[in-house]
Parts: C-alpha cells; structure tokens; sequence
C-alpha cells in the first residue's frame, strides 16, 4: 500500500508539472526585449535615432495563442551630425541678414509711403499730386524696391534650402528603413532647433507574432 500510494503521488506530481508548463506554454507573451527589439528594427540601426526610455506598459493577448499585441512606451532622440550642424550655422546666418534686410526694408517703405500720402495730402487739387511725388523721388524709391525684391529672393533661398529639407535627404539616403510619417514627427519645430538634440515620445500598440525564432513584429 505504501509503495501504491507514492506511486500515485509521484503520477499525480508529474501531471501537475507538466499541466503547469503546458499552460505556461499557452500563455508565453513577448518580453519587454521582445517589444523593443521590434521597434529598433524599424530603425534599421540608423545612426541619428537612438531608442530611450522603453518600456512594455500591457499586453493583449490574441485569439491563436501565438499573437500578441504589445503596449508600448518610449522616447527616440534624433541627432544632428557635424555636417548638419555646420549647415544649420550657414543657414542661420543667412536668416539673420534676412530678417535684418526685411526690417531695413519695411522701414524704407513705410517712411517713402508716408512722405507720399503727406504730399498728397498738402496738395488736395493736384489729382496727380501721387505721381508728381514718385517723380521727384526717384532716387528713394528704386533703391527701396531693389531692397524689396532682394529681401524676396533671400525669403525663397532659405526656404528651398532650409535644414530641415537637408537633414530629411540626408536621413532618407542613409537610413532607408526609416518612414516618412516617422520621420516628420521631428521636424515640426523652428529649423534651428535641429542643430540640437530632437526627443520626440511615442506610445505604440505593436501586433507579434510568435515564430520558430521567438515574438517579433507581425508584418
């Protein structure tokens, strides 16, 4: 009876084990590494993202038993290298003697628009008294447009070859795993701020899959 009864224990210790790795089997989820894993592959190792901050916040488990939806959160740091610094620089300085030029500019004009409704003004029966004004002032008033349309041209240099259209061109020839709605969460502030690190968080919901390789990402 005694030898039955430790017998019957012992089977009874093995059904229980192997129930207990069954059904942790069934309930396996994809890891923290697992989720993070998946989303720095989307980054494809690109040298001016880094991955901070990660973290697994919940999981939801499919009706296959080998899905998986992953709650995630965490920060990506983009990083401006020399050349894009250096660019910044340059275009900074352009944008400095732009906004001095439009200043200088907008001055001419509104002293040259004033001085011309005061003349008009003093001579109420000259019905060309405007003309007669733009006549005289010849001199003021060429070099004021002149100033005008160069404060114009400056205006469409810096925007067709601003730091964002560079860093962006520069980031889509090197990192070609790196998508464009991605991408454009990082250049939604001033273009000198991208001389400087640019931290940007993300909450995602990532669907897995369980492979012969472990969870990752179902594509």
């Amino acid at each position: 009876m005694k030898i039955k009864c430790d017998m019957g224990f012992a089977r009874l210790a093995l059904y229980a084990c192997i129930t207990a790795s069954l059904a942790a089997c069934e309930h396996s989820a994809p890891s923290e590494s697992d989720a993070k894993q998946a989303v720095t592959d989307t980054l494809g190792d690109c040298k001016y993202f880094e991955l901070k901050g990660f973290k697994k916040t919940n999981g939801i488990p499919g009706d296959s038993g080998s899905d998986y939806r992953v709650e995630v959160h965490y920060t990506v740091r983009m990083s401006p290298d020399s050349d894009v610094k250096d660019y910044v620089k340059q275009w900074s300085t352009l944008y400095d003697r732009y906004q001095s030029m439009k200043a200088d500019a907008e001055q001419k004009s509104n002293d040259y628009y004033s001085q011309k409704q005061a003349y008009v003004d003093a001579n109420p029966n000259d019905l060309s008294a405007g003309q007669t004004f733009e006549a005289q002032h010849q001199d003021q008033y060429k070099p004021m447009m002149d100033e005008k349309i160069e404060v114009g041209n400056l205006a469409s240099r810096l925007n067709l070859n601003s730091p964002g259209q560079f860093f962006r061109s520069r980031i889509v020839q090197t990192c070609p795993n790196v998508t464009l709605p991605f991408l454009s969460n990082f250049f939604r502030g001033k273009p000198t701020d991208l001389a400087d690190d640019v931290d940007m968080e993300f909450t995602q919901t990532i669907s897995m899959i369980k492979t012969d390789n472990g969870w990752q990402e179902a594509r």
